[in-house]
């Protein structure tokens, strides 16, 4: 690791910043493949928003919206979907995303 990269590391390790483990995330993804969606249901700003992503709270649960679009739709890719369709999907749900003034609607979109 880059001693750049080294230093972020640490720095966010120290404020307390975390991502998810690629664990919890394979976990997400896989119950989403499989079509256990009822898992979807409890995802709340705290859950979603773990990562800072911005100073404004709104913006940060965008960015980490569009994070998990993204990983969602590369995975589905992965199991077999088509491409085009999911990149269609994935930006139609980042547009609506983009869209939403209020964290509260963000998040019901998220679990749509």
């Amino acid at each position: 690791m880059s001693i750049i990269a080294e230093r972020y590391a640490l720095h966010y390790k120290t404020i307390g910043y975390h991502h998810y483990s690629r664990e919890f995330e394979k976990k997400g993804i896989d119950q989403i493949l499989k079509g256990e969606l009822e898992q979807l249901s409890k995802l709340s700003v705290e859950n979603l928003n773990v990562n800072t992503l911005a100073d404004d709270p709104l913006r940060s649960l965008k960015n980490n919206m569009i994070c998990m679009v993204t990983v969602i739709g590369r995975a589905v890719i992965d199991a077999g979907c088509d491409a085009e369709k999911s990149f269609a999907i994935g930006d139609s749900y980042i547009i609506r995303a983009e869209r939403q003034t209020d964290i509260e609607s963000v998040v019901t979109l998220g679990i749509e």
